[in-house]
């Protein structure tokens, strides 16, 4: 059953998660009444504790993927594997008296993403310029040792991760890759110091992202060996950068 605590932060969240909903003041007293109630409260944590279950999400996930393909579009669910989390602080870049919060920043790593390159530098300089393909998913409000707070998914492919853990300035590459993502693809400001969550390699719940890829057009050639070729490797998003050496 959830604690006392999770339904008293559930309950102070619902007037605002309903003015999103459109719904009346009443209907919004009336939803906080029912989570008052024990009864209520275990029939809600039976009905989480269902849609948590692997097999029910997989099945969901099955359903978008064949309602997407009905549109044209092959679907895959990217999963965020844990690597390690950066702990940070952000504020709206349109607000400049906004103070600075906490946040989150999960550095995942999956082999649908592309993965990272480099190339000597054109400009005729000794450095090298990198590559790092990533995923970026939404940010999501979750409460975190009793304070609320953003979390970010920023995903690498595995060799990425693996080299970072062989080299320190390319971690460090790596992780202002993934803030300078974050900063700019959701117009917050992002404090320069930041440090590794050394008890957690992952804050918050783990939520996948879909890759879409527009199918090709029936009976065309492309369409023919669609089946018998291997899907491309996912890249939404590089990112150049110098590296150290």
């Amino acid at each position: 059953m959830p604690s006392e605590k999770n339904i008293n932060e559930m309950i102070e969240e619902l007037p605002r998660v309903m003015r999103k909903m459109d719904v009346t003041q009443k209907e919004v007293e009336q939803i906080a009444k029912a989570f008052s109630d024990a009864q209520f409260q275990e029939l809600f944590q039976e009905y989480c504790e269902e849609i948590g279950k692997p097999e029910i999400n997989n099945a969901y996930n099955q359903e978008i993927a064949d309602m997407e393909k009905k549109n044209g579009v092959h679907s895959e669910f990217l999963h965020p594997n844990p690597a390690h989390c950066v702990r940070l602080e952000i504020m709206p870049e349109d607000n400049p008296k906004a103070v600075l919060q906490t946040a989150y920043l999960n550095i995942a790593q999956n082999k649908m993403v592309s993965q990272s390159r480099c190339e000597r530098d054109k400009e005729g300089t000794a450095g090298l310029l990198w590559h790092l393909p990533h995923t970026l998913s939404p940010p999501r409000k979750e409460v975190v040792e009793g304070s609320k707070c953003r979390i970010y998914d920023v995903v690498f492919h595995p060799d990425t991760i693996r080299m970072g853990k062989t080299n320190s300035n390319f971690m460090s590459m790596l992780h202002k890759s993934a803030i300078d993502a974050v900063s700019s693809n959701f117009k917050v400001k992002v404090s320069p110091k930041y440090e590794i969550v050394a008890e957690k390699a992952y804050v918050g719940k783990a939520e996948p992202c879909i890759l879409k890829t527009p199918l090709p057009a029936l009976g065309s050639d492309a369409a023919k060996n669609w089946a018998n070729e291997k899907l491309p490797q996912f890249g939404p998003k590089k990112v150049k950068a110098k590296s150290c050496s």
